[in-house]
């Protein structure tokens, strides 16, 4: 399988498998070694640790998401303490 192939394949895998997609492709490497099929057993392996980045990467989407929520709920995350605002006494 080329490259493109096997991202589609990891894709698809998510998609009927949700998280245990790395898990069923790994299954299908094991499955291609009693048949002495190395090339398939070898694409399974790469569409397993696809599947892996995939995560991976949406996890670090999502997480960097959620801090960005928290920093705008609170308006003075990220200042360093000499420069966080300080409350207006005119109110």
């Amino acid at each position: 399988m080329d490259r493109l192939q096997i991202w589609r394949a990891a894709h698809l895998l998510i998609k009927q498998h949700g998280k245990d997609a790395a898990v069923v492709a790994a299954l299908r490497a094991a499955e291609s070694l009693p048949r002495g099929d190395h090339v398939g057993r070898a694409d399974w392996l790469e569409v397993s640790r696809t599947v892996l980045e995939i995560w991976r990467g949406t996890h670090r989407a999502q997480r960097k998401a959620v801090l960005k929520l928290r920093r705008a709920s609170r308006p003075n995350a990220g200042l360093h303490m000499r420069e966080q605002r300080k409350p207006d006494p005119g109110l």
